[in-house]
């Protein structure tokens, strides 16, 4: 993500690409996400990627751009 953002910390690095995208405002410093997947066989074995990028914003915009570790994960029932 450097590259793409010139304010990122060291490190940032974007693992997936940004299919999508959804904004939350964290409550009480913590941010939930959930994802509600089909039970559907056709899903089965398909890989879903998953990170997390937060954008600090400060008054006079963007004070930084710090992301997650990429999570990868198979569906299925196991």
């Amino acid at each position: 993500m450097t590259t793409l953002f010139s304010i990122a910390v060291p490190g940032c690095v974007l693992w997936c690409t940004p299919d999508l995208l959804a904004v939350s405002v964290p409550a009480g410093g913590a941010v939930s996400v959930a994802l509600s997947v089909p039970p559907t066989p056709s899903l089965v074995g398909s890989m879903l990627h998953h990170q997390f990028a937060e954008v600090a914003l400060v008054a006079g915009g963007i004070g930084a751009v710090r992301t997650s570790d990429g999570l990868t994960l198979v569906l299925g029932s196991y």
